[in-house]
């Protein structure tokens, strides 16, 4: 069976990433595998936040997507079992490492343990990108650990300093590199206020904060799946 552990974080071609190895948003490939594929998902809100009421959030899954099955773990999922109805995937919050890159890892361990893919998903959370840089290859050799294939994702609201450090670490390591540039750029992937979201219990409410603002809502959950399962077909062409 294999695995596939993403780490992602918080809003608004194609190819392979050495230098060149760039996937961007774009039609869905074909994924070139019946394989199950087990992904665990790391990242920050984006990927899964618990219920939080003192910010307006009601659920407890991707923050923004307005039920679970429309965050981009559950929309990655579906589509992986497209190709093998066994897939799953499963959302690990990293972004105390984003706010403390220096932070040991030992925790991850456990969660990443038998992946065969990792796809590292985070940035947004990003206060030092001096830190971050010097410590993100800690993480990045912690995933080679456990598997050849990994991907590292670009990042969906605008920093350029943390795009370049997440850029060059792919071309360093010879991984491919997914670009959310085209995404974010987008007028119609972060919800407006009033937006109906559901809580845990299926019930509705309106969007009132702007920290929710910030986030994907469903169609930038669903761009970013695509994205994502573009970079992960890729390793199979």
């Amino acid at each position: 069976m294999l695995s596939i552990v993403a780490l992602f974080s918080g809003c608004c071609g194609n190819g392979s990433s050495k230098d060149d190895s760039v996937i961007v948003a774009g039609q869905e490939k074909e994924l070139k595998t019946k394989e199950a594929l087990k992904v665990a998902c790391i990242g920050n809100s984006i990927t899964k936040h618990g219920y939080l009421p003192s910010v307006g959030w009601y659920g407890d899954w991707g923050m923004a997507a307005s039920k679970e099955e429309n965050d981009y773990c559950h929309v990655l999922q579906s589509k992986l079992k497209n190709f093998n109805s066994s897939s799953s995937v499963t959302p690990v919050p990293i972004q105390d490492f984003e706010l403390n890159p220096a932070r040991s890892l030992d925790y991850l361990d456990s969660q990443i343990s038998g992946a065969d893919i990792i796809v590292i998903r985070i940035g947004e959370n990003v206060q030092d990108a001096p830190a971050f840089e010097k410590n993100l290859p800690r993480l990045v050799e912690k995933c080679k650990k456990v598997t050849s294939k990994v991907l590292i994702v670009g990042s969906f609201w605008k920093n350029d300093a943390v795009e370049n450090v997440l850029r060059n670490s792919a071309r360093t390591n010879n991984l491919t590199y997914v670009s959310l540039s085209s995404i974010r750029s987008r007028t119609d992937v972060c919800p407006q206020k009033g937006d109906t979201l559901y809580d845990r219990d299926g019930n509705a409410y309106k969007i009132k904060t702007d920290f929710i603002l910030a986030h994907p809502n469903d169609k930038g959950m669903s761009l970013i799946a695509t994205a994502i399962f573009n970079g992960i077909a890729s390793l199979y062409d």
